[in-house]
């Protein structure tokens, strides 16, 4: 494995990381029952879209996509592709 360092190009920056325990397969009853369903239920009943545009950590990546030279509108974070997925049904 080789580590580099670089000198990165805004001042501030984070890195978040999630682990999760699944099995990949095509359909996961447990997963979806327990955890999916759920979560979906609770987005579609509490986020808007508007609720999407000011979502704070959405809007620091899109400043972050910002500093690296990256137009935002064009490279979408995933999270807020998904939100607005689910949200529009």
């Amino acid at each position: 494995m080789n580590i580099v360092k670089e000198t990165p190009k805004l001042k501030k920056a984070q890195l978040v990381v999630s682990t999760f325990d699944l099995c990949n397969r095509k359909y996961d009853k447990n997963l979806w029952e327990n955890f999916l369903t759920p979560m979906i239920a609770e987005i579609e009943s509490t986020i808007t879209l508007e609720g999407i545009l000011d979502n704070k950590r959405i809007k620091q990546t899109k400043l972050f996509y910002k500093g690296l030279g990256l137009d935002p509108s064009r490279h979408r974070p995933s999270s807020d592709s998904l939100l607005r997925r689910i949200v529009k049904g």
